[in-house]
């Protein structure tokens, strides 16, 4: 009797998943440690959908960051089916939006075998934000620039931990319609 009221206590301790909610995130000057897994990785494990608005993905450095973060959506994602993730941007300089979309149209052609389809436009605003069909939005206040410069042969360019961040802030929201 004895052993089965211990097996009943442990099956009544605290849940592995923490119970999503809503949060402000406020990183400071070059910190570390802080990768797109730790900050919201937790609310895009169940997302079908994601779509990324950021203007500012267009420098070599900032397509590496969309690379990371989808990279990031592929290790946490709990969906067996196709993860469909869309990019709003935008670019003004006509020379660079044909290169842009040929690097975003290699991009959609690597990541369809893997699970991931990968859509693209040049109508974002200036606000910075991730919205998934689970219900939540995630303001981005820096966008997915968040990391200080960092060199091209060091080991921040492997592990995001191995980053210094640029100050910024998260809030994370639920959606008003759901």
């Amino acid at each position: 009797a004895e052993k089965g009221k211990e097996e009943g206590k442990t099956s009544n301790s605290r849940p592995r998943i923490k119970p999503l909610v809503a949060k402000t995130i406020s990183i400071r000057e070059t910190q570390g440690g802080v990768t797109y897994k730790d900050l919201f990785g937790d609310y895009l494990r169940t997302a079908k959908k994601i779509s990324i608005t950021d203007p500012f993905i267009r420098l070599p450095y900032q397509i590496d960051n969309l690379v990371d973060f989808i990279q990031m959506v592929k290790e946490v994602s709990t969906i067996q089916n196709t993860v469909k993730i869309h990019l709003s941007t935008q670019n003004d300089d006509d020379e660079k939006v044909a290169e842009l979309i040929d690097t975003f149209n290699d991009l959609t052609d690597e990541l369809l075998p893997m699970g991931i389809e990968f859509t693209y436009d040049f109508n974002a605003d200036h606000d910075r934000f991730i919205e998934t069909d689970t219900g939540w939005t995630i303001a981005l206040g820096r966008g997915l620039d968040i990391y200080e410069k960092f060199s091209r042969f060091s080991l921040s360019r492997c592990n995001q931990k191995n980053r210094r961040c640029k100050a910024f802030n998260v809030s994370i929201n639920q959606t008003e319609n759901n």
